[in-house]
């Protein structure tokens, strides 16, 4: 569980790191996302699809990743003082940049071990490797 501001420029002393997140999935089953600021303008959170999934997008946009991103799913939600989104960890998502203001969220990543950590690697999952390059065990 951690906070985490984003901001038009960065403010180190109000926790505003960053002005935007490139697309990713959360390294756990379930993330809980609750707004904790108002009075910002942009920082959407953009959902593009499931990690794995076999469709792509086709909007031609630029990408950071080395393949493009689902397309199935795709939606923007956009935060308010109070509220919360919980989504699937390998959810691909994105914070668009804010424009104006500060965005500050609390994030919290739900993880089992008696699930899907028992029998995926989490470091190849986070790296989005489609089989494990680390141990037998998890194999």
């Amino acid at each position: 569980t951690y906070a985490i501001g984003y901001g038009p420029s960065e403010r180190v002393d109000h926790n505003v790191t960053r002005n935007a997140l490139i697309p990713h999935v959360d390294d756990a089953e379930v993330t809980l996302n609750v707004c904790l600021s108002s009075g910002f303008e942009g920082g959407g959170l953009a959902f593009h699809g499931l990690r794995g999934s076999s469709t792509t997008s086709s909007s031609g946009k630029a990408t950071t990743l080395a393949y493009e991103l689902p397309k199935e799913n795709e939606f923007l939600y956009d935060h308010k003082l109070g509220r919360a989104v919980l989504h699937l960890g390998n959810h691909f998502h994105e914070v668009l940049p804010v424009t104006a203001g500060e965005r500050h969220v609390l994030i919290m990543w739900c993880r089992s071990w008696k699930a899907y950590r028992a029998a995926h690697c989490p470091c190849c999952a986070k790296f989005r490797r489609d089989f494990c390059v680390c141990s037998k065990e998890w194999n």
